[in-house]
């Protein structure tokens, strides 16, 4: 579980830090940082289901609902 939390944190500040560099280039946001937002939220969409599957094992493993 501390795996997955740590791979769910890492996914969250690297999306915080994009957004937040985001939004101090606004009004206009370069392409390059756009596409880099896209890279980022491709790969945490790619790491739920691993995410999910950890959380499934843990609530199974300790009967939880």
């Amino acid at each position: 579980m501390k795996s997955a939390a740590e791979n769910a944190e890492s996914s969250y500040s690297q999306l915080s830090t994009i957004q937040l560099q985001i939004a101090q280039a606004q009004p206009v946001a370069s392409s390059d940082m756009l596409q880099l937002l896209e890279r980022a939220i491709a790969r945490t969409q790619a790491r739920i289901p691993a995410l999910e599957r950890s959380i499934e094992e843990v609530k199974m493993e300790y009967n939880l609902p």
